[in-house]
């Protein structure tokens, strides 16, 4: 029973510093404008770790950048991937100011056709400014 315990816990660890490498090459390649090979990597350090907020948050950040180098047909599906990716980090870690954001301006920018909703933002604003007021937002 304690090895098996021992291999599980061997098994997570392991997959959680694939995951944090995974993660911050998608970040370098970010860095870099390689917005492709970035959400590469974050969908990496996706499966690697399981649901972590700050994942799906640059995954989206990368698709959005990707989606507006891109041609219509592709941006069209690009936008769906990035409402979707942005929409699971708020899900995951709805105190996180940076994806709330990023959502927001997203639902700002995007027209109705691609999930562009104004109302929304607008509530997302509004949960932003309460967490700021309460001092409970999460740090990026």
């Amino acid at each position: 029973m304690f090895r098996h315990a021992t291999s599980c816990l061997m098994l997570c660890l392991v997959a959680g510093v694939l995951a944090a490498s995974a993660f911050e090459e998608g970040r370098a390649q970010y860095a870099a404008g390689d917005y492709e090979a970035a959400a590469d990597a974050f969908r990496v350090a996706i499966e690697e770790s399981g649901e972590v907020a700050r994942y799906h948050h640059w995954l989206g950040k990368a698709y959005g950048r990707q989606a507006e180098q891109s041609g219509w047909t592709r941006a069209v599906r690009l936008a769906g991937k990035t409402r979707d990716a942005l929409r699971r980090a708020v899900e995951l870690d709805p105190d996180d100011v940076a994806a709330l954001e990023d959502l927001a301006d997203y639902y700002d920018s995007a027209p109705g056709f691609l999930g562009g909703n104004r109302q929304e933002a607008r509530a997302l604003r509004q949960r932003i400014a309460e967490l700021q007021q309460s001092g409970a937002a999460t740090a990026p």
